[in-house]
């Protein structure tokens, strides 16, 4: 006897995407489980369906609306067997955007380039990743995205928008999808040649309690890359939220191979709210997929781990900028994560790395929530790596919702940590710190003093080490013009900057 079994129904959408007066609106709902096909039905906090949308039973709302106003659509999806599963959804019409000041140089943004955009708004947790072509004079032309979290895993076929750059090197952009339409602002950087390579970027909503609260990347994708897909051995860091009913913080940091569309020897140590997930010693999880990059570098990633809570498979949608760099977003329907993963450089002449693969002066940053899980909390950590006694010398300078952690300057918390270093670049680090700053920390090299980290607590404190470099005249020698912006915008309370 065979028995099928289905997950019961669901509907994954916990937000409308916010909309603009006088602009194209558009929202797909999106629901799992039950026995497909769906169907859809809706009612409103208004005596009447809204005049300007459209909203079929295949759950697509669209329509331009006029004014800016807010209602709360009550949404019903129906399977095929006649099950139900309702959800009241928030929409928002925002007024029109303020012009844009920053004009006049949009050959500065010229050509393909990925794109991410990663935060909350009052549902909860969003990540938005994808690819968009400039064509230098404000215009996106072509493109697709995908997201994750409170507008349920959706993929958009095509992105749209217009864009405008000012000399000073800032912009603004509007990228359309099928699943929403996302206000930007965005700093550029690194431009060789008269055309940006990098940027930062963050979502520009008008401010209200259901703006979307984002930053993330923009990066130039190198083209010719898509046919030649992944090769080698990968580190991966996503981050997000576990909108399960066990829903929290989370992070991810991990390891895989992939080549020829076949993934393996992957595994991941996970943080859920403070509950570890750690691969287990010399397991062979079965090996995983992925599939051909399009011509906008979007492929999918299957892959499984196995941990001390077993085996468990993952879901990846990729963006490549690079053979050596790509932008990640999960499309499982929780935990919902969005992050990048980058090629490794093991050492040269070596099968692996090894406690020397830690060695001098380097710096990380963690982001996150205080250990309570309510609050938010960043630090820049100062680190003395001693390769002989397998110990980092760690100083910390952390802010947890504005109260800096040790009572100020001075004291600043400083502790030593023990560490271990794995081939496959696995670090685990053992920290005795002051005022309980870490417990302990995972870490995955991706070259020498370079990797990513999640630390053990329930605030879920993840980031990156890179190595640390003096210029021969000391700090006050640094000069130049720099750009910057958020890692991460960890809860919808902490704004976000480019």
């Amino acid at each position: 006897e065979i028995v099928i079994t289905s997950s019961p129904l669901a509907i994954t959408t916990r937000s409308l995407p916010n909309g603009i007066s006088g602009a194209p609106y558009n929202a797909q709902l999106v629901a799992t489980g039950g026995t497909p096909p769906y169907s859809w039905s809706y009612s409103w906090s208004v005596p009447s369906p809204l005049s300007w949308m459209t909203a079929p039973a295949s759950g697509t709302l669209s329509g331009t609306p006029p004014s800016a106003g807010q209602w709360t659509v009550n949404v019903t999806v129906t399977d095929a067997a006649l099950t139900t599963e309702s959800q009241s959804l928030a929409l928002n019409i925002n007024p029109a955007a303020a012009v844009c000041s920053d004009s006049g140089s949009e050959s500065l943004l010229s050509g393909q380039y990925a794109f991410s955009l990663s935060g909350h708004n009052e549902a909860g947790f969003l990540a938005v990743v994808g690819s968009f072509t400039a064509d230098g004079q404000g215009h996106i032309t072509a493109g697709e995205a995908d997201t994750s979290g409170a507008l349920g895993a959706q993929a958009s076929p095509t992105a749209s928008g217009s864009y405008s750059v000012g000399s000073n090197k800032l912009g603004c952009a509007t990228i359309t999808t099928s699943f929403g339409t996302f206000v930007t602002r965005f700093a550029l950087g690194s431009i060789p040649a008269n055309v940006a390579t990098k940027g930062r970027i963050i979502e520009w909503d008008s401010p209200n309690a259901s703006a979307y609260i984002a930053a993330g990347q923009i990066l130039q994708q190198t083209s010719s890359s898509f046919l030649s897909g992944l090769s080698g051995s990968y580190v991966f860091r996503t981050a997000g939220w576990d909108i399960s009913q066990t829903g929290g913080r989370t992070s991810c940091i991990g390891y895989m191979v992939a080549n020829v569309f076949v993934v393996s020897g992957a595994e991941q140590d996970c943080n859920d709210a403070g509950t570890m997930s750690d691969p287990v010693p010399g397991a062979t999880p079965p090996p995983g997929t992925y599939s051909n990059f399009d011509l906008n570098g979007r492929a999918t990633l299957i892959a499984s781990v196995v941990s001390n809570a077993g085996t468990s498979t993952f879901h990846f949608t990729l963006y490549m900028v690079t053979n050596s760099q790509l932008l990640v977003v999960t499309s499982d329907p929780y935990p919902a994560q969005g992050g990048e993963m980058l090629q490794q450089n093991v050492p040269t002449g070596s099968s692996g790395f090894t406690q020397g693969s830690l060695n001098g002066n380097a710096v990380f940053y963690l982001t996150g929530e205080s250990g309570g899980g309510s609050e938010s909390a960043a630090s820049l950590n100062l680190v003395i790596a001693d390769n002989v006694n397998s110990t980092l010398a760690v100083t910390s300078y952390a802010d947890y919702q504005g109260t800096w952690l040790g009572g100020g300057t001075p004291p600043i918390p400083q502790f030593t940590c023990p560490y271990t270093v794995e081939r496959s670049g696995r670090v685990t680090v053992t920290c005795a710190a002051n005022n309980g700053a870490y417990t302990s920390l995972y870490l995955y090299l991706t070259d020498l003093n370079t990797g990513f980290l999640v630390d053990t607590l329930a605030g879920v404190d993840a980031g990156a080490l890179a190595p640390q470099t003096i210029p021969a005249g000391g700090i006050s020698a640094l000069t130049g013009t720099f750009f910057s912006g958020l890692a991460e915008a960890v809860n919808q309370e902490i704004g976000s900057n480019s």
